[in-house]
């Protein structure tokens, strides 16, 4: 094996073919083995391998279809069912131990059948881009269910996964574009809802990564449909001392020399779904999380992962290794094949504390809310039901509701989310890239060119008058990453050290209308510590304490609007940096992200915090308009009491310091972090919005002289 690389990175390995080896290192060496092609025949008809016109007309001409050994695929499968014992072949979510009614393709009588998870059945994951997908609808829905009554053509990813199942001896698929009925909302929402228990049940997911639509199929299931695999031929001097490989000095010819043939593995399947259309979009995100195994068809190669090999992957041409780096990778990276559910599952949460399971559930759910953000989706009001099944895995563990995408459980831990680059509500678009638009109802004033420290200029507005936003989805409140279009990530907690408890909360309790149902409570973590022990922590139609004047509206105007009683301090007390530092990026501590930050400066103008930039706000600590800044606030959220080395984010020319350390201090009395959401006040309804998260000193906080009030957040 001679390992190669790219750049930093290791992407694959060329392997030299011999006679010994020849069926096992090549994807076709099945078809050379039953054919009983010998090596030697090999070496002469390598182009008949390639697929190239031969003159010869022998047998090799007959192996050049280039598919999948479903043999080879039937003995992965077998192994993992009886010989990998509960890791692949039991649920690791007790709601998903039930059997649930599921409609599935029965592909011998080619019709659909009610059948129940309990069924042998493997889903099919792909995506389904802008093709004809011949849906199941409530119009031909009876037809379908009939005997050899499905229709003839389907995309061909579907075609061929049908296909593949009966070729596997199996009968029976799920589909969600056949398996769900379309049109019908009752079964839609029911099933959405069921994702967890849909792919956990399944014996298998079938993953089409190759292609950006339902029609690229699956390649290697009909002939012609992926490329010959290439073998290079390389003369060398027999017996060379500049070799660590010396060939065998028979097979030498003329002056000792000798031909091998050398061959590239399979690409690692951490680059392959790197660069694939699949490993983008929002839907098949928890597809493969909840899967107990996995088949992926990309465009050369077939891999195969399980439950227990978590970190090995079997390709046709035998053990698909993952790629290293030859740099240390920053501990927020996650590898493509990580599944951080598997990993707390497995890890477990048995003997802990409830808040020590609090904070590792947490953590996962950090962990999957920032690569599921960074998706896309095709329509953006799937922004939860995309997320729906891993919601379901989650919540077992939090024992808690799930809030517009943020577990009741933790809800001043999730709030705290901060933009991963400037993102605009949604329901917004943003404009043209460097011109960015207010991203909430505001009437536009003269724009400003603002420098950034990338030699580059952007053009920023200030807003002249506050006017309701009629373009913004209200389902998805601005307090929650749901209510944004784009990536996010809980940059305030990446690198705190795991013997630190979490943040305090300051925040007592949360008042919420869900479902016109009248005003909910949701205590605050403080009052959860023996409810989590219990029954748990969920939404409570118990009367919220007496705030005196300043009490919830029982009926606000709009959707989703959280109130909740907190300190808070106006904006203007502080001062906004207007330099900017774009921090690194979670993989590479040396590449620059989109997202930029800047320093909070006190009163006297010293460092204090470090403000997250979000788009519509470049204006803020600029001079634009004062005014607007004045009907802005910071609120409280939570306080580590203890300050750790690097709490600041990175840049590529090392850390940000979050504070002046000659006026804060790093340790004892004062000394201390709050985490703080900033509120716009003026968005022209009687609500404020979240704009973006911040991180200041406790010191400088209470200096600030903050006040309590109730804080009402659509």
């Amino acid at each position: 094996m001679l390992k190669v690389a790219y750049g930093m990175q290791e992407v694959g390995d060329l392997r030299i073919v011999t006679e010994s080896n020849y069926t096992t290192a090549l994807r076709q060496g099945w078809e050379a083995r039953e054919q009983q092609v010998s090596f030697q025949d090999f070496v002469s008809g390598t182009n008949d391998w390639l697929g190239k016109a031969s003159s010869r007309g022998d047998a090799l001409d007959s192996v050049t279809g280039q598919q999948v050994d479903l043999h080879l695929l039937r003995r992965w499968l077998t192994d993992c069912e009886l010989n990998h014992g509960e890791a692949c072949n039991s649920s690791l979510y007790s709601r998903s131990n039930a059997d649930l009614p599921l409609v599935l393709i029965d592909v011998i009588d080619n019709c659909l059948v009610s059948a129940s998870s309990g069924a042998k059945y493997f889903a099919l994951s792909y995506v389904w881009g802008a093709v004809d997908m011949s849906p199941t609808l409530l119009g031909n829905y009876k037809s379908r269910c009939q005997k050899n009554c499905l229709p003839q053509q389907f995309p061909n990813t579907i075609a061929d996964a049908i296909t593949l199942v009966r070729a596997l001896d199996e009968r029976y698929l799920w589909v969600d574009a056949l398996c769900i009925v379309q049109d019908d909302p009752e079964h839609k929402e029911r099933d959405i809802a069921r994702m967890d228990v849909i792919y956990s049940h399944a014996f298998a997911t079938v993953v089409a990564l190759h292609g950006a639509n339902a029609d690229a199929g699956l390649p290697g299931m009909r002939p012609g449909t992926r490329s010959p695999q290439q073998v290079e031929t390389l003369v060398i001097d027999a017996g060379s001392e500049d070799l660590d490989y010396s060939p065998d000095t028979k097979s030498a010819q003329g002056r000792g020399k000798v031909t091998l043939h050398l061959v590239a593995t399979p690409r690692p399947l951490d680059l392959v779904l790197g660069t694939s259309c699949w490993e983008t979009r929002g839907w098949t995100f928890q597809e493969r999380l909840l899967s107990r195994r996995c088949l992926y068809f990309s465009d050369r190669y077939v891999y195969f992962q399980c439950g227990r090999w978590r970190d090995k992957v079997l390709s046709e041409c035998g053990i698909n290794s993952t790629p290293r780096s030859k740099q240390r990778a920053n501990s927020a990276l996650e590898a493509s094949l990580s599944n951080p559910l598997t990993d707390l599952y497995h890890g477990g949460v048995t003997g802990l504390d409830p808040e020590q399971s609090l904070a590792k559930t947490f953590a996962t759910y950090v962990r999957l809310v920032d690569k599921y953000t960074a998706r896309k989706l095709s329509c953006e009001a799937d922004i939860i039901n995309a997320f729906m099944g891993t919601f379901a895995a989650l919540n077992e563990l939090f024992q808690s509701d799930i809030l517009c995408g943020l577990p009741v459980a933790a809800l001043d831990l999730a709030m705290l989310w901060a933009p991963a680059r400037r993102t605009p509500r949604r329901g917004h678009t943003m404009h043209t890239q460097g011109f960015q638009n207010m991203g909430s109802g505001h009437a536009l004033g003269q724009p400003a060119l603002v420098p950034t420290n990338r030699n580059t200029d952007v053009l920023a507005w200030a807003p002249q008058m506050q006017t309701f936003d009629d373009r913004v989805d209200r389902r998805f409140p601005s307090w929650s990453w749901v209510g944004w279009t784009g990536p996010v990530e809980y940059r305030l907690y990446y690198g705190m050290p795991r013997h630190l408890p979490l943040p305090a909360s300051l925040i007592e309790e949360f008042v919420i209308v869900v479902d016109g149902k009248g005003l909910q409570t949701i205590p605050g973590r403080k009052q959860q510590r023996v409810a989590l022990t219990s029954q748990g922590c969920h939404l409570t139609s118990a009367a919220p304490k007496d705030f005196a004047a300043d009490k919830p509206i029982a009926s606000p105007s709009l959707p989703n609007v959280l109130q909740f009683l907190a300190s808070t301090v106006p904006l203007s007390t502080f001062t906004v940096s207007t330099e900017q530092e774009y921090i690194s990026t979670t993989d590479h501590i040396h590449s620059s992200s989109q997202q930029a930050v800047h320093h909070i400066l006190d009163g006297k103008g010293k460092r204090c915090g470090l403000w997250w930039e979000q788009a519509g706000y470049l204006y803020v600590g600029r001079g634009l308009n004062a005014e607007a800044e004045s009907k802005m606030i910071l609120v409280g959220v939570s306080r580590h009491d203890a300050i750790w080395d690097s709490c600041g984010p990175y840049r590529a020319e090392g850390e940000i310091k979050l504070f002046d350390e000659k006026v804060y201090p790093v340790s004892g009395t004062g000394s201390g972090l709050i985490n703080v959401i900033a509120v716009d006040l003026d968005m022209g309804h009687e609500f404020g919005e979240r704009i973006t998260v911040a991180r200041i000193h406790a010191l400088a906080w209470e200096e600030a002289g903050p006040v309590k009030r109730m804080v009402r957040l659509a």
